[in-house]
């Protein structure tokens, strides 16, 4: 189970604003290894830092930098009275480590770190947030794992062109300067 294997357990939390009946992750020491963190390792073995905050259902907090931590996040100007914030330090920022290739800063391999968080925190599907180059990240996480996702949230995400990406689907002609 995964709970002895990491320390991590999940409790039913029901949220008193709503009613709502969510998961709540709780954490042990015996799972930390950097400075007393919850951690796990990437793909590649890097070993990736992350934080808790609050409580209700889980919202899976990627930050802007690039190559800032989660620190400045925060509590999301008051979003973890209602949910559970779990905040990553991506590779080399923060409590997590440098990883040993500097090719793995791609973003493919910031997208499979994500997908291997979401195995460690053994959660089918979640809500994610992206924040600035964070952004970039869930987006591209949302396209290779859609069945994963439940909403999507992107704050002050991508530019293309120096304009604001708009999201279209695939039936939607491009805009020109915008395909």
């Amino acid at each position: 189970m995964y709970a002895e294997r990491s320390g991590v357990t999940a409790a039913p939390f029901r949220c008193p604003q709503n009613g709502l009946t969510s998961i709540r992750l709780q954490l042990a020491r015996t799972a930390c290894s950097i400075a007393g963190m919850p951690s796990f390792h990437a793909p590649d073995g890097t070993e990736l830092a992350y934080h808790l905050r609050g409580d209700g259902a889980p919202l899976v907090c990627l930050p802007g930098g690039p190559g800032r931590a989660s620190a400045y996040l925060g509590d999301l100007g008051g979003v973890s009275a209602y949910r559970q914030l779990i905040t990553l330090d991506v590779r080399g920022t923060g409590e997590s480590a440098v990883p040993a290739d500097p090719d793995s800063y791609r973003c493919d391999h910031l997208v499979e770190d994500v997908a291997a968080w979401q195995d460690h925190l053994e959660l089918d599907r979640f809500d994610l947030l992206g924040h600035s180059a964070g952004a970039n990240i869930a987006v591209q996480y949302a396209v290779r794992y859609p069945q994963r996702v439940g909403k999507l949230v992107l704050v002050t995400g991508p530019r293309e062109n120096g304009r604001r990406m708009r999201m279209r689907s695939a039936a939607s002609p491009p805009r020109e300067g915008l395909t």
